[in-house]
């Protein structure tokens, strides 16, 4: 059985982790710049739909306040 020195082991295990990342599933879309597009434009809509959501909630929120003020409840 052989000795293997320190740095060298860590340079085998370091090679294999990095095969075993681009070979992980989704890691060959990783440098796609369309992938990362579309990505990019869902997070946004998503913010813009949430930003939406809670001015309408707060909106709502407002609006039940003045009424349960004003004694309509």
């Amino acid at each position: 059985m052989h000795a293997v020195a320190p740095a060298d082991c860590l340079s085998v295990v370091h090679g294999r982790l990095e095969e075993l990342q681009r070979n992980m599933v989704g890691g060959e879309q990783a440098n796609n710049e369309e992938v990362k597009e579309r990505r990019k434009k869902k997070k946004k809509y998503a913010e813009e739909r949430r930003k939406k959501l809670l001015g309408e909630y707060i909106s709502f929120v407002d609006a039940a306040r003045i009424v349960c003020s004003a004694g309509f409840m």
